[in-house]
């Protein structure tokens, strides 16, 4: 009867009638690739009056969705200049510029504006939103609204809508499974992006990793000028701060400081020694954390979680050069900063490459970094792994 009735009209139920707000975003992108534009389109209309009203959202932070999806949408409506909107009264609206003009348009208008096409795109940027990794290069690329930042140095690139889909700097979107999305270039070949969830867990690390390297090569620089000078007083005063912390930023958390003050002797040029296979070794450049070209190629000592409970990828990484009387030729290998320990006593090191990359100094027992790796430096800098250039 009664019961029976309304347990049938439960299960009939479309998803955008019964979904919490805290649902929108991930609802919004299925339907569109199922091809159900009505969906889509109940979905961001719900979204948009939940908004609307101050609804509260079932988990903290579910709010966002439905606001994300509303500013993507108004991205990719292209906004008519002011000058031209104040020339003559605004017509009614017949096309996107038109309502951009009006400075409010409403959900039905932008849905209509932007087409069933537009709207499968939204919904699309909207999953891509955040960090991701390239898992061939290791470069970290970040989403955010309509533009995407590749971190090499050439800015933001803003997504397009062609024919075949979604494009992001030439490259047309092919499809996704749940962390991982895969581009097609326009040479054929194929680009898989990951999740970053370890930049993702701190995402100003990078930054703060790298400028307090930058700061303590300076300091170990200026230790090397006064010893050279004969400074001792200037010298002693150097290497006092040496053995502190100094060179993080005022802006640092106090676990970004003590994550910074656990690696702080290791620097361009510091020699070190592997505390388990006891390889000395000198320092070459430095990753804030585990990319995805390094590691595929770590032990399973290695993929062990760190003692602070993130992600193994989440540790810092050396590129350290071999001393060849541990390993006959030598050669440079990558090691997680948990696995380092400072050797002043191994210097001088044993390589045929030393030369070209390091200046020994026997005042500190240690090296200063040479134009190639210094180049290297700074090319992280813009977000580029550190790697050497021929």
């Amino acid at each position: 009867g009664a019961s029976a009735g309304s347990a049938w009209r439960r299960r009939r139920r479309r998803p955008w009638m019964r979904v919490r707000t805290s649902q929108v975003p991930s609802l919004v992108s299925a339907a569109a690739k199922q091809g159900d534009q009505e969906g889509v389109r109940q979905l961001l209309l719900q979204g948009s009056r939940a908004l609307a009203a101050g609804a509260t959202a079932d988990a903290p932070g579910a709010g966002d969705g439905p606001g994300q999806l509303r500013q993507l949408l108004m991205e990719m409506v292209p906004r008519r200049p002011p000058t031209e909107a104040a020339e003559a009264p605004t017509p009614a609206p017949q096309s996107p510029g038109d309502l951009a003009a009006r400075g409010g348009p409403s959900f039905e208008e932008l849905l209509s504006a932007v087409g069933a096409k537009g709207v499968a795109g939204m919904a699309l940027l909207a999953d891509l939103q955040g960090y991701w990794e390239d898992l061939a290069s290791g470069f970290v690329i970040e989403i955010n609204g309509c533009e995407a930042d590749y971190n090499d140095g050439t800015g933001p690139w803003e997504a397009t809508l062609t024919s075949d889909g979604l494009c992001l700097r030439s490259s047309t979107f092919v499809g996704a499974m749940p962390g991982l999305i895969e581009w097609r270039r326009p040479d054929g070949s194929q680009m898989v992006w990951a999740r970053a969830d370890h930049v993702i867990e701190d995402p100003t690390w990078a930054e703060h990793f790298l400028r307090y390297k930058a700061a303590r090569i300076v300091l170990r620089r200026h230790m090397v000028a006064s010893l050279k000078e004969e400074d001792y007083s200037s010298a002693a005063s150097l290497q006092e701060a040496w053995h502190t912390t100094w060179g993080y930023g005022k802006d640092v958390t106090p676990s970004q400081e003590l994550r910074l003050a656990a690696g702080r002797y290791f620097v361009q040029g510091a020699m070190v020694r592997h505390t388990r296979h006891k390889l000395r070794a000198v320092i070459l450049g430095c990753e804030p954390w585990v990319r995805a070209t390094h590691a595929k190629r770590m032990s399973e000592a290695e993929r062990e979680m760190p003692e602070w409970g993130r992600s193994y990828r989440s540790q810092p990484l050396y590129c350290c050069l071999i001393d060849d009387r541990d390993v006959p030729g030598g050669g440079v290998v990558f090691i997680p900063e948990r696995d380092l320990e400072p050797a002043d006593d191994a210097y001088p090191l044993e390589s045929r490459f030393a030369d070209a990359l390091l200046e020994a100094e026997d005042g500190i027992r240690g090296y200063v970094p040479k134009q190639p790796l210094r180049a290297a430096a700074q090319r992280q800098m813009i977000g580029i792994p550190f790697m050497l250039l021929q």
